[in-house]
């Protein structure tokens, strides 16, 4: 993955009154109070400068399938897992959901066998359509510690220029071979140039971009294909705003986490990017390829082990409320910027949680391996035909939007 945001006492704003949320005190851990207060009053604060409307056009929903992903290499259209993958469209699809996104990491097309990963996705995207939903494709890059990393290139002018064109190569199969709907073609730069090794100016991106956009639209394989770039709402805005002038890009894709900052901050921020976005292209679309409710106090430290406990927290049924608050002001954001797809990056969630305390919860392994373990959780439900709150009360979001 890539990088992964936001009273029970009444709070009063211009004279109104916000709701409290669901979750009674009681059932909250003492040692989570504190935090789950402070988001809470963030979120109810962003909420009403972003209200959902009633009625009024959804996003499309694209949440994470996250077996689908590329490092789990070739797989086999009779196994159990693929079973579990078209089960699992079903189930989002029954939650309302009218796309999916996949996580295609480079080098996972060129260092393996190439025609069965695509026949695979191609099988996939076949599954997707049937079901008439969208396939957005979230194209990035293997972390270090990954055994698909792509290891050894120097950090020089031949060195980045061979990396750049091998991910040129395979953004070529996934456009002309597999043909989704949606192609991010870089979402974190900050992210890709940390875990690489290697240096790019934000010039330098921006006039690959528009290379690659004019190469794939000219190989004319995928018409429908839509092409987008961004980065993280933490990175540079130069980053969106210089891809926002390629004449060939579709979209503007930003993740949104609002990893140093609150769901009102956050929310403000994003806001005013868009708007920098659509004074250079009025008619750029815009997605956020990632979201999810940062659990994290200004007070705590920025540190890597923090950021592996903040995301361990979402592990927990005890915060469904606030995830429930955070998928309507992400709606309430999407209609007032008329944003075409958001995709939830932890949809497992919408499926089960685990209950702080007991014994199931605290075999869980450290993030990120808990992630595999909680979706297999999930799976488990799914099959079963079994929703969690947040994935209920999305349902009843989307419902209350127009088609």
């Amino acid at each position: 993955m890539t990088t992964v945001f936001f009273a029970l006492v009444g709070l009063s704003i211009a004279g109104q009154k916000l709701p409290i949320a669901k979750k009674k005190t009681r059932d909250i851990p003492n040692e989570f109070l504190k935090l789950y207060q402070e988001i809470d009053e963030s979120l109810n604060q962003a909420t009403q400068m972003f209200p959902l409307k009633k009625g009024k056009s959804c996003p499309l929903f694209a949440p994470e399938l996250y077996f689908a992903g590329s490092g789990y290499g070739t797989i086999s259209t009779n196994s159990q897992h693929w079973k579990n993958l078209c089960t699992t469209l079903d189930a989002f699809k029954k939650l309302k959901m009218n796309a999916v996104s996949v996580m295609i990491a480079f080098p996972d097309l060129t260092m393996g066998d190439s025609l069965t990963v695509i026949s695979f996705y191609q099988q996939l995207v076949n599954e997707v359509h049937l079901r008439g939903m969208k396939i957005f494709i979230e194209y990035f890059d293997n972390p270090p510690f990954s055994p698909h990393a792509y290891k050894g290139l120097q950090d020089d002018i031949s060195g980045r220029k061979k990396f750049l064109n091998m991910k040129e190569k395979e953004l070529l199969m996934i456009y002309n071979k597999i043909q989704p709907d949606y192609l991010s073609i870089i979402t974190e730069p900050g992210t890709m140039m940390r875990w690489t090794h290697l240096s790019f100016s934000v010039s330098e991106l921006a006039e690959w971009v528009e290379e690659v956009t004019t190469h794939l639209k000219i190989s004319g394989e995928s018409s429908t294909t839509q092409l987008g770039a961004g980065a993280g709402s933490w990175e540079s805005e130069e980053y969106v705003t210089k891809f926002a002038q390629c004449k060939n890009l579709d979209y503007i894709d930003i993740h949104m986490y609002a990893l140093n900052s609150t769901a009102k901050s956050n929310a403000l921020r994003f806001d005013s990017l868009v708007q920098r976005i659509r004074k250079i292209r009025r008619s750029i679309n815009i997605t956020i390829g990632e979201t999810w409710l940062y659990k994290r106090s200004e007070t705590e430290p920025v540190t890597l082990a923090m950021y592996k406990e903040t995301f361990f927290r979402d592990n927990f049924s005890f915060w469904s409320p606030l995830d429930q608050k955070f998928l309507k002001l992400i709606i309430g954001i999407a209609q007032k910027e008329n944003i075409s797809v958001v995709a939830p990056y932890f949809s497992q969630y919408f499926f089960a949680y685990y209950t702080f305390g007991e014994i199931e919860s605290t075999k869980l392994p450290s993030w990120p391996i808990s992630v595999p373990v909680s979706w297999n959780k999930a799976i488990d439900s799914i099959h079963n035909k079994k929703f969690s709150e947040t994935g209920k009360e999305l349902r009843v979001l989307i419902g209350n939007c127009s088609n």
